[in-house]
């Protein structure tokens, strides 16, 4: 299946490459801030993520996509200090989310 992956540009991470993978660390591609990449996701995949480093995003359910969809890559902040320097440790997700726009 075919998808778009349209990376924003925001605060976190500026200069990085997010890279994407597949089911269990299975690399997929990378993408950089404000690029906008056709990715082809295999059938077998259960879901996708990204990675910086050693954080990682929340997975999005591949059975959530459809041909032609279109993924858009954000990040986010939240208002609670503690869990903005949570997620700059790694200690939990980084502040990266998918969402699905589109499709066929």
């Amino acid at each position: 299946m075919r998808v778009v992956l349209n990376y924003k540009n925001g605060w976190y991470a500026k200069k990085r490459i997010l890279k994407i993978y597949h089911g269990e660390d299975i690399y997929l591609t990378e993408v950089k801030r404000g690029e906008k990449i056709e990715v082809e996701i295999p059938e077998n995949a259960e879901f996708i993520y990204g990675k910086i480093d050693w954080g990682k995003t929340k997975c999005i359910k591949v059975q959530e996509l459809c041909e032609g969809a279109c993924v858009v890559i954000d990040s986010f902040k939240t208002r609670n200090p503690i869990k903005n320097f949570a997620m700059d440790l790694g200690l939990t997700t980084i502040p990266i989310k998918f969402t699905v726009k589109g499709g066929i």
